[in-house]
């Protein structure tokens, strides 16, 4: 409420005779407290008209309760003068008068020049509503909230507010949309025995009735242990912190601040919630797993998922139950959410479907959604295409890893991006468990001219010859952006090589890094790329602009190493990195490696020679390289493997 300018300005009218009086009066420490000294302020604010006669105070105040509670109860914060009337309160009489009324209700021109009025924010119609009620009950014996009166039960014939207590408790937790959440904080802070101190001043008495402010803390105990709603859970706790009871947040904080969170019991969490709420902790990254990964702990802390703007729920025991809260988060109109993760969760398409949802909606900011392993198939995927593209304008990242597409689901992702050029940075939609053909095809589109850096990750993706194909022909379409490409774990042919030779012979191409690696873990299994695959690939590469080249775990052997020292030896090369970790290299490839690096030793940093098949001779001749003056090598992978006969 503090970045509400009228709360603010309450505030300031409530506070400002406190602070300016010599004896340092105790500041509010409660929202009714506060209000209590507003209202009091009001009062004292007299027009300085001569005016005979008229409402003193008490009853002007009494009135304005009469005509809040009403309003209330119909859902109103706009009424006209004939509700004024209904309550009798002639505004012109007020504003002669008192300062009450003048500065709480507000006039507003209707459509047709009607005047029409309010409070002047909906909190003063909820506190006057809540005094009102208060008083009715106090003086006249009779629960509003309640369709029967009270009867006296005490000695004295007061009936105990804890009667009342729990209308309005009972009330506010079965109301929609907190209507009554306000109201009852008031209400149930009144009873405190500052207010009532306060009170004094204005009707002239305390209140009369039997202490029960225990009764009352008690039985919101007993509410929030069966309140799983998180809103209502935190009101009920803002509540008791309006009757001074701390004892359930205190032990809470006791429990986190020690990081056992495991202590707090499950009914608890709120608590929790509330604890966050009002501290000086930074909440714009919320991790489940920080606290408990479960959904009934997920619903309980909402309140503290609707202030951040990162939300990490991976591999937390989520259902698609969970993706309704989480919903409700991203439509907030004050909602700040912009990246959300909810990897290894059993979603499915219905968890989808209610996210897809809240991405249609236009207060959605999310910019960042990871889906990696939640089990969606391609009905999902069309459900999120569909959300996508009706409000394209904030999500820049998506991940689907891992997760049960088929061509079909790929096809309606691909129309996402190449209508709305979603991706600014990377975009997953591949899966292990099917072909990615279909994916490679779509992955670099002809008119994707806009996608200036992408980094492929195509590793494992079960590629072959028909998938390098289009794989090479996407690419030379667009080949100036590419600057990054993972095709690790993937089985090539010499036919899918020499296509992918043609893209990296475009003059065009800009490609600095290039991973080749094994079709499967471990790296020591056999590939097709070998010796006359390496001449075909390192041919087509220009060492002016490749920095990284990984050809681990496939067997080139030294012939390979051969073709390949042709790139090693041009003046132009910038490599920095290189990987031949299994490559089937002997003492001559070594040899030949090491003759080609010396020649142009100024560049590499990193070597990787692991599980090759050398003896103890192949490192006299690496040794030539690294006692080169012009050697920069910082890295050196070598794990010697012996032949013995």
């Amino acid at each position: 409420m503090c970045h509400i300018p009228m709360f603010c300005w309450i505030s300031a009218t409530a506070l400002q005779s406190l602070l300016m009086k010599e004896d340092q009066a105790e500041l509010p420490k409660t929202l009714t407290e506060m209000y209590m000294h507003f209202l009091i302020k009001q009062t004292e604010l007299k027009n300085q008209k001569d005016y005979q006669g008229g409402d003193t105070d008490r009853d002007m105040i009494m009135k304005l309760g009469k005509l809040a509670f009403e309003q209330l109860q119909n859902g109103n914060i706009i009424f006209s003068e004939e509700d004024l009337k209904k309550c009798d309160i002639d505004l012109k009489q007020a504003a002669v008068y008192s300062g009450v009324c003048t500065q709480i209700i507000r006039k507003e021109s209707g459509l047709h020049k009607k005047e029409v009025y309010s409070f002047i924010h909906l909190s003063v119609q909820e506190f006057l509503a809540a005094l009102y009620v208060h008083k009715t009950f106090v003086d006249r014996r009779k629960n509003l909230l309640s369709p029967n009166t009270v009867r006296p039960v005490s000695e004295g014939g007061e009936s105990p507010i804890i009667f009342l207590h729990k209308s309005a408790v009972d009330m506010a937790l079965s109301s929609d949309q907190g209507r009554w959440d306000l109201f009852l904080r008031f209400l149930v802070g009144l009873s405190q025995d500052k207010n009532q101190g306060l009170l004094q001043k204005i009707f002239g008495e305390k209140d009369k009735l039997p202490q029960s402010r225990e009764e009352t803390i008690n039985y919101i105990h007993r509410k929030i242990q069966k309140t799983s709603y998180s809103n209502k859970g935190i009101n009920l706790f803002h509540c008791l912190n309006e009757l001074g009871d701390q004892s359930l947040v205190e032990q809470v904080q006791k429990y986190y601040n020690s990081g056992d969170v495991s202590k707090i019991l499950p009914a608890h969490w709120s608590a929790l919630a509330f604890v966050l709420l009002v501290s000086n902790e930074d909440l714009s990254v919320f991790d489940l797993r920080k606290y408990y990964g479960s959904e009934a702990v997920l619903e309980r802390l909402l309140p503290v998922l609707k202030v951040a703007k990162t939300a990490l729920l991976s591999e937390s025991n989520l259902t698609d139950r969970c993706c309704s809260y989480v919903s409700s988060v991203l439509t907030m109109k004050s909602g700040g959410l912009e990246e959300l993760d909810l990897s290894g969760n059993n979603l499915n398409d219905s968890g989808v479907q209610l996210l897809t949802d809240s991405l249609q909606d236009a207060n959605c900011k999310l910019s960042k959604l990871r889906l990696k392993q939640c089990g969606i198939t391609t009905t999902g995927c069309q459900s999120l295409a569909i959300g996508i593209m009706s409000n394209p304008s904030h999500l820049r990242e998506l991940d689907l890893s891992k997760n049960k597409l088929n061509d079909k689901g790929m096809m309606l992702l691909y129309g996402v991006v190449k209508n709305l050029l979603l991706l600014d940075q990377v975009i997953n939609i591949l899966c292990k468990s099917i072909n990615k053909t279909f994916v490679i095809k779509y992955i670099f589109p002809r008119d994707h001219g806009e996608i200036k850096s992408f980094l492929s990750r195509l590793s494992g993706c079960g590629l072959e010859e028909k998938g390098c194909t289009r794989l090479a022909s996407a690419l030379c379409s667009n080949p100036s952006y590419l600057q990054n490409l993972d095709l690790s774990r993937n089985s090539f042919s010499r036919t899918s090589v020499n296509q992918l030779s043609n893209f990296l012979q475009h003059p065009d191409s800009k490609l600095q890094r290039l991973e080749q690696t094994s079709t499967f873990v471990p790296r020591l299994f056999k590939t097709n790329l070998q010796a006359d695959g390496a001449a075909a690939l390192t041919s087509a590469l220009k060492p002016d602009h490749l920095k990284e080249l990984d050809l681990g775990a496939n067997t080139i052997g030294d012939a390979g190493v051969q073709k390949l020292s042709e790139l090693l030896k041009s003046p132009n090369s910038k490599l920095e990195a290189l990987r031949l970790q299994g490559c089937r290299l002997t003492d001559e490839g070594c040899a030949v490696l090491a003759s080609s690096l010396k020649t142009n030793p100024a560049h590499l940093r990193d070597l990787d020679l692991g599980r090759n098949i050398m003896k103890e001779h192949a490192i006299e001749k690496l040794s030539v390289f690294l006692e080169d003056q012009g050697c920069r090598l910082e890295i050196l992978k070598y794990i010697l493997y012996l032949i013995t006969k």
